[in-house]
């Protein structure tokens, strides 16, 4: 490469860095509104708030499916832009939501890696009478979602701990911890978590993207305890299936 050609490269990189700090993360809100209107099925993000710029800024208000509000801060690589793409790390709050990892902004998609997201059960809004304590923890090691907004592929894992330890009505019953793989299935991001107990009781949670691409999750409890199907009906689970007892959000 000519000396001269090198010189203005290395010029228009600075260039670049330099004027990151100034360019305000509200240029980008065209791009992020399409994309979250379209995680969360089409519907407004009114309330959403961009502040700071595409050095530090922060995204406030974002709603998907029943989760809680969500706010996410920005902070980006400058030296990513030499490469045409916006890398940064991202960090995710919430009531009874949080995260972080990293992620990449370039012409073919969007992709989170090394992302570790964390929600308490207040977030899933479970069964009122239900009253699990614990989490799901889900640790993705790479996602790519298209410019359509669809998963494209998917590795990490998901676990949880939400049965470990439930109210006295259910008769000292203790389900196992939950765990398994995330995956991208027709376009939408996917998991199941299952795990059995020392009696032989089978618990599986599915989370899912569906259709209108809300996040949404059914809990399925399998068990020849009678009393245990009892408290589980009385607490806003179905059963259309003997032994079956299942819970959609």
């Amino acid at each position: 490469m000519p000396k001269k050609v090198f010189l203005i490269c290395i010029g228009l990189i600075a260039f670049l860095i330099a004027l990151i700090p100034r360019i305000p993360l509200s240029v980008i809100e065209p791009s992020v509104v399409k994309a979250l209107r379209s995680a969360n099925g089409g519907r407004p993000m009114s309330a959403l708030a961009l502040y700071g710029t595409l050095w530090k800024g922060q995204i406030s208000g974002i709603r998907l499916g029943t989760l809680p509000a969500l706010d996410v801060t920005l902070k980006a690589s400058p030296w990513s832009l030499a490469g045409l793409r916006y890398d940064a790390s991202v960090t995710i709050e919430a009531n009874g939501v949080g995260g972080s990892g990293q992620t990449q902004l370039s012409l073919s998609g969007l992709s989170l890696i090394d992302t570790q997201l964390l929600l308490d059960a207040e977030a899933l809004h479970l069964p009122a009478n239900f009253k699990a304590r614990g989490s799901v923890t889900v640790d993705l090691k790479k996602l790519d979602v298209t410019r359509q907004g669809l998963c494209k592929s998917a590795t990490g894992t998901a676990s949880s701990s939400l049965l470990r330890s439930l109210p006295s009505a259910f008769g000292g019953w203790s389900g196992p911890d939950l765990e398994g793989p995330i995956k991208c299935k027709d376009g939408y991001l996917t998991t199941n978590l299952s795990g059995r107990t020392n009696d032989g009781d089978e618990v599986i949670l599915a989370i899912s993207t569906n259709q209108s691409k809300r996040l949404v999750y059914r809990l399925e409890v399998r068990s020849t305890d009678l009393i245990l199907g009892t408290t589980l009906r009385a607490s806003g689970f179905n059963s259309d299936q003997a032994n079956i007892y299942v819970f959609t959000g």
